[in-house]
């Protein structure tokens, strides 16, 4: 009896080791297939992340730089429909598409100055000129230019030795050939010029001597020759217009019972175009 018994005992510890010692090596097998799974997707996971690194280049300081230093060409715009042409004009194609204007106009008023003693002694020292003129400048040479100018010159005084008044009105012709000057980029504009003229002088007499008796009326007119001598300066105060500042003189030598000189200074100033 006591032997069955030992006997049971020693089956039922070989049983129990056999079972523990199973179930240790199947979970050593368990921990060693997971392994095994975990090394290929590690080894997987590193290769791609070494092969996006290899194709993702990084840029370079140098390419940065020469990128930023170095921009595109901006290419102009060509000529459209219409044949326009809208990139910019270099500043001597732009000057050639805008030269000087050749002509020009202008009304002038000036004071006039009497060069005669006798002149002055009868209608005074100042009369009132007003003017027109008008200019071309020669294509070919833009410091040559002609000119043309048509005056009314008036002034009333006192019959010499006579008892009334005295009133002279003359009309000028003149025309001749200047000099020009082009300062501040053709802003001032300074001539000089010369040419003949020729005066037609008209004198009225009103003769009263007394408060009772009739007015008389005495008409003289002559034409003369002579010459003026003009200078002067333009100031451009637009794309058109300009401002006018003149010194002439003349020489206007008119014949009644002695030759007396009609003309004399001039100094105004007027308004004037180009075109």
């Amino acid at each position: 009896m006591n032997k069955k018994i030992f006997g049971l005992i020693c089956l039922s510890l070989i049983c129990s080791s056999y079972s523990i010692r199973t179930s240790h090596m199947e979970s050593s097998s368990e921990l060693h297939d997971l392994s095994d799974l975990s090394e290929p997707i590690e080894a997987d996971s590193e290769a791609k992340i070494a092969e996006e690194n290899e194709t993702i280049q990084p840029i370079e300081a140098d390419e940065i730089t020469q990128s930023i230093e170095e921009p595109e060409a901006v290419q102009p715009i060509e000529a459209g429909l219409f044949g326009i042409d809208n990139s910019p004009a270099p500043k001597e194609s732009m000057q050639k598409q805008a030269p000087r204007k050749l002509n020009s106009a202008e009304t002038r008023a000036a004071a006039f100055y009497p060069s005669g003693k006798t002149f002055r002694e009868i209608y005074g020292d100042v009369g009132l000129s007003v003017q027109v003129e008008v200019a071309r400048t020669l294509k070919n040479h833009n410091n040559v230019g002609i000119w043309g100018n048509v005056e009314w010159i008036f002034m009333d005084g006192k019959s010499r030795g006579r008892c009334g008044s005295s009133s002279v009105d003359m009309f000028d012709f003149s025309f001749g050939v200047k000099g020009i000057g082009y300062f501040f980029e053709d802003d001032l504009l300074l001539y000089a010029g010369i040419g003949p003229e020729v005066g037609l002088v008209y004198i009225e007499n009103k003769i009263r001597c007394c408060s009772s008796c009739h007015k008389t009326k005495q008409h003289r007119s002559k034409v003369a020759v002579g010459g003026i001598l003009k200078t002067g300066a333009n100031v451009r105060v637009g794309s058109i217009f300009y401002l006018s500042l003149f010194g002439d003189y003349s020489y206007l030598p008119v014949h009644f019972s002695h030759t007396h000189n009609m003309g004399g200074g001039r100094v105004g100033g007027g308004l004037g175009a180009r075109f």
